[in-house]
């Protein structure tokens, strides 16, 4: 077994779909038996030494043993034998200096239809899927995509969903969705009255929806049939997919993934986690909180202190944003007592400056 020690040269950063990643190194320290990375869709055997970046993928054969080091100097065992994100293991040191500068108000009033796809997204098809909050009492939605301040499709539907059937979105321009309540007396409540600012969404480029579809075939070439998959291998691809999503900005998409494993029965920490996290991402606050506190219960039923630590300073960013400072403190600690069980005290340190 060989042992390398991480250099901190400056590494650059990796630029996924117009928007750059934070700087991140990762190596791997030790690896016996087989494992893949797999970065942009494509597979590769792995080496020890090999640097990692953030989106990579990393699989172990069930006979495998691969431990990586972290930029933080923390060491992971990577599980065998399932798929997970590099930034599982070794999160980005980013997450750990405050609020989380993608997080913002917004999905919290149950008063108002507010948006909930598509939102602050990329979409992969001219037919997306829009739903808002359920409004109570409210008989007809009055639903528009708006180009700038000009109407190019609207529909009025008695559901909290529908799909787009208008004219084919061009990608690089904005599109907004808006919603209205209808009543007796005329329209009501306004999905523009969330508090999460221009909810606009982008047609993703035909290239990059080609990208998207063969890195999520090489994901499921990688896993057993569907019909003879564990649950745990199963909640891994769902991970994995989501993560290729989520790397092209489409998060929708990734959320829809999730979301669908739940609804099939397929729970874990990481698919709670990994929610709890897209949700932040386009601002649905009250969506985030429920899947981060979900994510701290299963984690804490795994005894995956790892995944804890993580949720638990999610939470604390969401408490931030909602303007729940006492909750945060809380969440704070909670996560900083976390780290220090696992022997992490540099993000101990780092959190406990935060208070």
């Amino acid at each position: 077994m060989k042992h390398y020690l991480l250099s901190y040269v400056s590494i650059l950063c990796t630029v996924v779909v117009g928007h750059t990643l934070p700087a991140f190194a990762a190596e791997v320290v030790e690896l016996s038996g087989e494992a893949q990375l797999i970065r942009a869709g494509t597979p590769q055997l792995m080496d020890e030494g090999i640097r990692l970046e953030l989106g990579d993928l990393l699989m172990p054969n069930v006979d495998a043993t691969l431990t990586v080091l972290c930029d933080n100097q923390r060491l992971w065992r990577v599980p065998s034998g399932t798929i997970s994100g590099i930034g599982v293991g070794c999160p980005s040191r980013s997450t750990f200096r405050g609020l989380n500068s993608e997080y913002g108000p917004g999905g919290t009033d149950a008063s108002i239809p507010y948006i909930i796809s598509a939102r602050k997204t990329m979409v992969s098809s001219d037919t997306p899927h829009f739903r808002w909050n359920p409004v109570g009492n409210t008989e007809m939605y009055r639903v528009q995509v708006r180009q700038g301040n000009t109407v190019i499709w609207q529909a009025v539907t008695p559901n909290a969903e529908i799909l787009y059937d208008g004219v084919a979105l061009q990608p690089g321009i904005e599109y907004r969705v808006t919603v209205e309540t209808i009543s007796d007396i005329g329209l009501g409540e306004f999905s523009d009255y969330d508090d999460g600012g221009p909810l606009i969404f982008e047609r993703l480029e035909a290239e990059q929806v080609e990208s998207v579809q063969a890195a999520i075939a090489t994901i499921r070439a990688t896993m057993e049939d569907p019909a003879t998959q564990s649950a745990a291998q199963s909640a891994a691809q769902s991970v994995a997919i989501a993560h290729i999503y989520q790397s092209y900005q489409l998060y929708a998409d990734a959320i829809a993934t999730l979301e669908t494993a739940l609804m099939d029965g397929i729970e874990t920490a990481e698919i709670h986690h990994k929610l709890g996290h897209l949700y932040g991402i386009v601002q649905l606050n009250h969506h985030a909180e429920t899947h981060y506190q979900a994510a701290i219960a299963l984690a804490r039923g795994e005894a995956n202190l790892d995944l804890l630590a993580h949720a638990q300073v999610g939470l604390a960013n969401i408490k931030q944003v909602v303007g729940q400072s006492a909750e945060r403190q809380e969440w704070l600690e909670e996560a900083i007592a976390t780290y220090e069980t696992l022997g992490d005290l540099t993000t101990a340190s780092q959190l406990r400056e935060l208070l």
